[in-house]
């Protein structure tokens, strides 16, 4: 009886994993009704995945290039002749809804997120002390904030690139003396701004004067994370 009650109980919970999962595709789109625990970890890209998966499944034809060939290859896709012919039932109406409100819930985290990063770029290169304690935790010290700075001028806030749950941007420099890297990375809900000093030019790299072991190459990086705000946690340095 009690390894009856067990094996029930791992059913149970194998069920339950097995409806928690992230979904994939939207082959079961037409049949059933999506739950918010099914796309909760899902990037806007994987949203957007599932949306024109829904719309192929359908016959829909695609503007885009890469799509259509994507689709063109699958042996179930089959193109309508006008996208105005096509029918979604009441299921996959609230489904569509279902990924075109959680797109519209992580568009605007991603909004917040840029706007806090443009509030501490000005007020790092404002010197903003006061701003930067009170609203990012952040206290400014003698050896790591003028590279924060120097980051932060480099760094594009607007220009950052998007790719499921992580961001970047980075600007690399050779001025002739040193490489210099500046870039921001998130990945969720981690955020990390970066100094890195790359060593000595390319410029004389096969002809420097004075050949030498010497190795001028460091790092800093300042790591923040977002939950609605941005908040600094902690300072590191390599080299």
């Amino acid at each position: 009886m009690m390894r009856i009650f067990y094996l029930g109980l791992l059913t149970l919970f194998s069920f339950k994993a097995a409806v928690a999962q992230d979904l994939k595709d939207c082959v079961s789109c037409s049949a059933k009704m999506i739950k918010t625990e099914q796309v909760k970890n899902l990037s806007i890209d994987e949203l957007r995945f599932l949306t024109n998966d829904l719309f192929a499944r359908k016959g829909y034809r695609f503007k885009q290039g890469e799509v259509d060939s994507y689709y063109a290859q699958k042996e179930w896709y089959k193109r309508v002749k006008d996208n105005n012919d096509i029918v979604f039932s009441d299921v996959e109406k609230q489904n569509i809804k279902l990924f075109q409100d959680r797109t519209l819930y992580l568009k605007g985290e991603r909004e917040k997120l840029l706007a806090e990063l443009k509030v501490l770029k000005q007020y790092v290169l404002a010197d903003n002390q006061q701003g930067l304690s009170s609203r990012f935790a952040y206290s400014k010290t003698k050896n790591d904030f003028q590279f924060l700075k120097k980051a932060l001028e480099k760094v594009s806030i607007g220009d950052i690139n998007w790719f499921k749950h992580k961001a970047k941007y980075e600007m690399t420099i050779d001025d002739g003396d040193f490489v210099r890297a500046y870039s921001i990375d998130i990945n969720g809900s981690k955020v990390v701004i970066k100094f890195n000093n790359q060593g000595g030019s390319r410029l004389d790299e096969q002809n420097t004067m004075y050949p030498t072991d010497y190795n001028n190459e460091f790092a800093y990086w300042w790591i923040f994370e977002f939950d609605g705000a941005l908040k600094y946690v902690k300072f590191d340095v390599a080299g």
